[in-house]
């Protein structure tokens, strides 16, 4: 599997959706759920985030590794950055963010979405009070937990489902899985190894000592889908 796609260096499997760039394959299923949602429960699944490449990702690592954007705890309150060790830092992070170079997005096959017949694009935040049920995008998300659990999401699954996994809930988070699961399978340690020592990121030496630790419980550690 090509080192450069994996890793978000490159991905020539994208196709723009409405302004969002996806792996192409899976637009027709996300379509097919946009309509579902819209005929059934008249919710209006709008996508947030799509493809990020390791550039994107890098910036937004390295700001938040140097204090210059929040870190949160489990229930969205502020972290004190000043008083945190280096180790704190890294798995504060780590909770809500990828290392640069293992997040899903790199892929196109992951999506970020919310109720655009609820919120703005520009006021969504991705924290769980807007997922939850009385949240802004709580009807849609109650919606798609019975879809997915009945195989009828057309291979849209939540890989952060649960609290099992390393990273926090992210009831907004749909991955398309004839395509990720593949990709996840072909992301190995080595991969991972070769990526944080080719990569210009903030807290490097602190997540070379837990390396391994990393990779299974942020990387590979997440929820399969259920069908």
């Amino acid at each position: 599997m090509n080192f450069k796609l994996l890793t978000g260096r490159e991905n020539n499997k994208l196709k723009e959706y409405e302004g969002f760039f996806i792996y192409e394959e899976a637009i027709p299923a996300f379509e097919k759920l946009v309509k579902d949602a819209k005929k059934e429960i008249n919710a209006d699944i709008a996508i947030v985030s799509s493809f990020r490449d390791h550039a994107r990702q890098l910036a937004g690592w390295n700001l938040k590794a140097q204090g210059k954007r929040p870190l949160y705890d489990d229930n969205d309150n502020p972290l004190d950055y000043n008083s945190m060790s280096e180790e704190e830092i890294l798995f504060a992070i780590l909770r809500w963010s990828a290392v640069p170079g293992t997040s899903r997005h790199h892929w196109g096959t992951d999506i970020d979405i919310f109720d655009a017949n609820k919120m703005k694009r520009e006021d969504v935040q991705l924290l769980q009070s807007e997922c939850v049920p009385g949240g802004p995008c709580g009807g849609l998300h109650l919606w798609l937990d019975e879809k997915i659990q009945m195989n009828k999401s057309y291979g849209f699954f939540r890989p952060y489902e649960t609290e099992s996994c390393g990273v926090g809930c992210e009831k907004w988070h749909l991955s398309y899985s004839p395509i990720s699961t593949l990709l996840n399978e072909a992301y190995t340690i080595d991969v991972f190894k070769k990526n944080i020592e080719e990569s210009d990121l903030e807290l490097k030496s602190v997540l070379l000592q837990n390396v391994e630790l990393v990779f299974e419980k942020y990387v590979k550690n997440i929820d399969s889908p259920p069908f």
